[in-house]
Parts: C-alpha cells; sequence; structure tokens
C-alpha cells in the first residue's frame, strides 16, 4: 500500500523527503525510513520528483543520536513553511492561490503501519505479490452481481453433474474448483479440453452443467467443449478476466473477473488472475453448499479419511 506521500504526490507535484518509519518509501527510492513521511511542495520551477529537500523537522542533537541508533521515534512539531506551488491543486486554484504563489503549508508527518523493512529481496517480493493478490480479490468481492446468483441458480437446477474445464493455469484451478464441490455436495469432475476433443466430450451429458475457465476469454483448446455444450443445450457457465471475448459471448452466464494486475514483476505469469479464479470458485461451491443444505455430517460422508474425516468422526460421537 503506498505511503501517504504517494498517495498524493498527483496532486502537489512536489520533492518528496521520506525516511517512513516502518517501509521504504513508493515514491523515492533512496529512502529507508526510520520516522515518517515528510512531503513538500518543491522549489520554484521544479516539476515533479526531484532532490530531497532537507525535511522541516526540529530535532535536538539527542533526538538525532535516538533516530541513529534505533532508540525509537523522536518528538516531531511540525513547522509551518512558506514554499510555491509548482502544479497547485485545483481546489487551492479555485480559491485564488496562483502558479508560483507563496502560501503557508503545515508539513505533514505520517506514521505507517506497514511491516517491518527488510533487507530480504524475498520477503519483499512476497509482501508485495500477497498485497497485489488480496487487492484483486477484495475488487472482486465488491464487483459481484446478479451474474454470480444466475450462476448459483443454473448449477444447483443441473440434474446430473457440474463439469469444469480449462487449459493451462486455468485447468490447473479448475481441478481444484471440481474437487471442491465434489466434496460439499455438489458431483464434479474435470475434463480437459484436448481430450475431450478427442472423446472424452461423451463424459458430458445434457443433464450435466459446465463451468469453462479462460483468462483471455479465446483459448482455442475449449472450442470444440464449448460448441457441444452449445448443440446439445448443456448449461454453460464461463469465468474469464474479458468481457466481451468468445467465450463469455458464447456462455449461459459469464463470471468475469475485475480489472487486475498481475503479482509478476513482468505481468505475464497468472498469479492475481488464477488467485481470482480460485477465489470465485470457492464462492461458487459455498453458495451451492448453502443452497443444499449441506452438513457436517454429509462431509464426513465424502471425507472419512485424514485429519478433517477425524476431526468429523469426533464432532458426530
Amino acid at each position: 500500500m503506498p505511503c501517504w506521500p504517494a498517495s498524493i504526490e498527483p496532486i502537489w507535484r512536489g520533492a518528496v523527503f521520506s525516511f517512513c518509519r516502518r517501509a521504504p518509501c513508493l515514491i523515492f527510492p533512496a529512502g529507508m525510513s526510520r520516522i515518517c513521511s515528510v512531503i513538500e511542495a518543491g522549489r520554484q520551477g521544479m516539476r515533479g520528483l526531484g532532490r530531497p529537500r532537507r525535511p522541516s523537522l526540529s530535532l535536538s542533537a539527542d533526538q538525532g543520536r535516538r533516530l541513529t541508533r534505533g532508540a525509537g521515534p523522536p518528538i516531531l512539531r511540525p513547522l509551518p513553511s512558506l514554499v510555491p506551488f509548482a502544479s497547485p491543486d485545483p481546489r487551492l486554484a479555485s480559491r485564488g492561490v496562483a502558479p508560483g504563489n507563496r502560501v503557508p503549508v503545515m508539513t505533514s508527518h505520517a506514521f505507517l503501519s506497514c511491516p517491518p523493512p527488510s533487507s530480504d529481496p524475498a520477503l519483499d517480493a512476497a509482501r508485495r505479490v500477497l498485497e497485489t493478490e488480496a487487492q484483486t480479490l477484495g475488487d472482486l468481492a465488491r464487483g459481484l452481481d446478479a451474474s454470480f446468483s444466475g450462476a448459483v441458480a443454473l448449477l444447483g437446477q443441473a440434474s446430473g453433474k457440474v463439469i469444469v474445464t480449462g487449459m493451462g493455469k486455468s485447468g490447473h484451478v479448475g481441478r481444484k474448483i471440481a474437487a471442491t464441490l465434489a466434496s460439499t455436495g455438489t458431483p464434479s469432475f474435470f475434463v480437459h479440453p484436448g481430450e475431450a476433443s478427442h472423446g472424452d466430450l461423451g463424459m458430458i451429458g445434457p443433464q450435466d452443467a459446465v463451468i469453462a475457465l479462460s483468462n483471455s476469454g479465446e483459448t482455442a483448446e475449449l472450442a470444440d467443449l464449448v460448441a457441444y455444450t452449445r448443440r446439445a443445450g448443456i448449461a454453460l457457465v464461463s469465468m474469464t478476466g474479458r468481457h466481451p471475448s468468445t467465450l463469455s459471448s458464447a456462455a449461459d452466464v459469464a463470471l468475469v473477473l475485475p480489472p487486475l494486475t498481475e503479482a509478476c514483476p513482468h505481468g505475464l505469469a497468472p498469479t492475481s488472475s488464477t488467485t481470482a479464479m480460485m477465489a470465485l470458485g470457492d464462492a461458487l461451491a459455498v453458495a451451492l453448499l448453502e443452497q443444499r443444505g449441506f452438513t457436517a455430517s454429509d462431509f464426513r460422508v465424502f471425507h472419512p479419511g485424514g485429519g478433517w474425516g477425524a476431526c468429523c468422526c469426533a464432532l458426530a460421537t
């Protein structure tokens, strides 16, 4: 999550002085922080980011030594400073503050609640990935609409099985979704789209329903299976990252992921998208579980082994 200077930088367009107490600043890469984040408008004529200025903080010599030794944050007294606005906030411009005018600005301090900074690149990468994917899941939850309810109703009406299919990483996610559905009262199994084109379409009957996964919505290997469901009148639910797409347009109900950023630094490896698909599959399974009235005793019937089976047996006795 960006620090306070990062979140307002597009408004103020000032030089950033940053040494955040608990995390490196995301705007000025040289700032590994210990105390706070301070943002000040730049000098006359500066644009965007520039060399950081000395912060307007009142520090005694003893407080400076405490800062160096990491003895805790000193007491900070924000001081007003006269600075020119290189690119003023439109709200200030509406009040008669023109570019270049010198106006008093109170230096601000924002203490972050981020994890402690780490010198381990692996930890930094892990935190970045988890934060990116957590943001994706939040966007997914907020973006759910009536199409999700339609998918649950369509799958719940199927008197046969729920067939899950997908290619590549989407296929791996589909296998997990099928397993979760089957263990929670919705008979389900996975059909590989390549094998489906070579005879496994016979596994899918007219009473079944199909969930097809494709982030792009244009996976060529799904074409035969999708065409088969359209000819046979088999219910089709798509899970894609784009709409409109070939798959989402062909489906009876289209579940579309929100705009997202893959956690891979190159934006290529399926990371956030596969996490969102798996979470959406879990949401479908739980919604169907509740719709069917599936109980812990039912779960024990399907899962007698392992720790979960032992736990359910203990609860039953």
